[in-house]
């Protein structure tokens, strides 16, 4: 199942060339808006529509696809923001993802360093040609439309500019690297429930702060960092104090 999500290619689509996803730093430059806003996001998610539409008239025996460049470089600016939303959507279930997380959860944390960077994002050139299923990118990209269209009086009533505990550039790295450390700790490959899901949750409700500028969303996703320090502390706890213990336990 999970092959069917992403997988590695060595087909370069003309359409959408994996050169498109770097954009200059004066895109992503200190005097750039920290947040991209409603109106922008519904631009970005149109834009990779079209795209998705371009790619799924080519003939072709296999399913129609995108790599995770083209992905990032058809929405210009929302980049990193977009394609960390987009792929934390597979992992908001409690059961982790293998073989999908590390590459998932890589470019998730790419995507923070480049938002607390205010810099394009970079990819290897690995990861940079994962595919994507077109359905899949279509069904997520409807969620988070969905998402904007019944949440919005909601999650619009109260802008983060407006929020005084610290200057817009410096929430917005510290959204970047809430992104960047929970997008670490998805790609880790274990096999303990909400492993994958709590970072995945944490990762998307700051991706989605940057998008909609929310205050909300901002107390929401301080709120998902609290709960994955102490999931993450009391497991780092459980593995140096428990393990031992067992061990003498079964050694008794």
């Amino acid at each position: 199942m999970q092959s069917n999500v992403m997988r590695p290619t060595t087909n370069h689509d003309t359409s959408l060339k994996s050169n498109d996803a770097p954009r200059s730093s004066d895109d992503h430059g200190e005097n750039a808006s920290v947040y991209h806003g409603p109106n922008q996001l519904k631009e970005a998610l149109q834009s990779l529509e079209k795209a998705l539409d371009t790619i799924e008239q080519k003939p072709g025996d296999q399913p129609a696809s995108l790599t995770m460049a083209q992905l990032i470089g058809s929405v210009d600016k929302a980049g990193p923001t977009i394609a960390a939303s987009l792929l934390t959507i597979p992992f908001l279930q409690p059961v982790p993802l293998f073989g999908l997380s590390a590459p998932a959860g890589l470019t998730i944390g790419l995507s923070g360093v480049a938002l607390m960077l205010g810099k394009p994002i970079w990819l290897p050139k690995q990861i940079a040609n994962l595919r994507i299923r077109a359905e899949t990118v279509r069904k997520t990209v409807k969620l988070l439309l969905e998402f904007e269209a019944k949440l919005k009086p909601y999650i619009n009533n109260g802008s983060l500019a407006k929020l005084r505990i610290a200057p817009q550039d410096s929430l917005r790295r510290l959204l970047g690297a809430w992104i960047a450390i929970h997008g670490v700790l998805l790609a880790l490959p274990l096999p303990i429930p909400f492993s994958n899901a709590l970072p995945a949750w944490a990762c998307l409700f700051a991706s989605l702060t940057v998008l909609f500028g929310s205050r909300r969303l901002f107390f929401i996703t301080s709120a998902m960092v609290v709960v994955n320090v102490v999931f993450w502390v009391g497991l780092v706890v459980a593995t140096v104090w428990g393990i031992p213990t067992l061990m003498q336990f079964f050694q008794e």
